[in-house]
C-alpha cells in the first residue's frame, strides 16, 4: 500500500497546537489581521508563518482532531468579492461538517490534507505559507471551479480567525483570504446551496435571524474593508 493511500485512509490533516495561538494568551477579538507575506511586520503585527510555526504545527488523524481542543485544524477560508458584494451560500446536507449544515457562509475552503502539505527546500519542515496558499487555490477549484480569467485565482491573505467556545470553534482556526471575481461562478459543489452575491447589509439581516455560521458572523465587521 502506498504512503498516499495510507494517509487517505487515516485522514491526515494539518493542525496547530491551540495553546500556541494568540487566543490562548488572551487575545480578545475573533479576527486577527495579519501582515502580508513578503512585507515587514509593523509594531504589534503578526506574520502567518512565524505565528503558526511557533505555535506548533502537526499532521494528525482527522477523526482524533475533530474532538480534541488541544489542537486546531487549520482551514483556508476564502471570501470571494463579486461586484461590491460577497459570494454567500447555505451549507447543504452533503457537506463534511454536519454541525454547520443549513447555515449561511461567505467562506470557501477546507482541510489541508497530508498530500497538500508543502515542505521547505532541503529540509523536512512544513512551509505553512505556501501550503495554505495552494490549498486555498485547490479548494476554490473544487468548490466553485476555475475562472475564465485564471489570474483571478490569487488569494490575498487577510488574517487569522477563531471562534472559541463552541464545539466547532474550539477545534478549528481559519486563515482568511480574499479573491475578486467578475461574476458568480456558473457551477458550484453540491454542498453549496442557494449561491448568491450579498451585501454586508443583507448578511447583517441574516445574522439577526441567527442564520450565519460563526466564522461568517465574526467577519461581518471586516467585510466592508475587504
Amino acid at each position: 500500500m502506498s504512503t498516499s493511500t495510507k494517509s487517505k485512509n487515516l485522514g491526515l490533516i494539518l493542525a496547530v497546537a491551540s495553546a500556541g495561538l494568540p487566543w490562548a494568551s488572551g487575545y480578545r477579538q475573533q479576527f486577527l489581521p495579519l501582515a502580508q507575506p513578503g512585507t515587514t511586520a509593523g509594531l504589534g503585527q503578526y506574520m502567518l508563518e512565524p505565528l503558526l510555526e511557533s505555535a506548533g504545527l502537526w499532521i494528525g488523524p482527522r477523526y482524533q482532531l475533530e474532538d480534541d481542543p488541544r489542537f486546531s485544524q487549520v482551514i483556508p477560508y476564502v471570501v470571494a468579492k463579486v461586484g461590491g458584494k460577497v459570494l454567500a451560500y447555505t451549507r447543504g446536507a452533503e457537506g463534511g461538517e454536519a454541525r454547520l449544515h443549513g447555515m449561511v457562509s461567505v467562506g470557501v475552503g477546507g482541510h489541508v490534507d497530508f498530500e497538500g502539505v508543502v515542505t521547505k527546500p532541503a529540509r523536512f519542515e512544513i512551509d505553512a505559507e505556501q501550503t495554505l496558499y495552494y490549498t486555498a487555490i485547490r479548494e476554490l477549484d473544487e468548490e466553485i471551479g476555475s475562472p475564465t480569467n485564471r489570474n483571478q485565482w490569487q488569494p490575498v491573505l487577510k488574517g487569522l480567525l477563531a471562534t472559541r467556545g463552541t464545539p466547532v470553534g474550539d477545534v478549528h482556526v481559519g486563515v482568511v483570504y480574499t479573491i475578486t471575481l467578475d461574476e458568480l461562478p456558473p457551477r458550484v459543489e453540491n454542498t453549496m446551496v442557494d449561491v448568491q452575491a450579498m451585501s454586508v447589509d443583507e448578511l447583517s439581516a441574516l445574522n439577526e435571524q441567527g442564520r450565519l455560521e460563526p466564522w461568517t458572523k465574526a467577519l461581518l465587521p471586516f467585510l466592508a474593508s475587504f
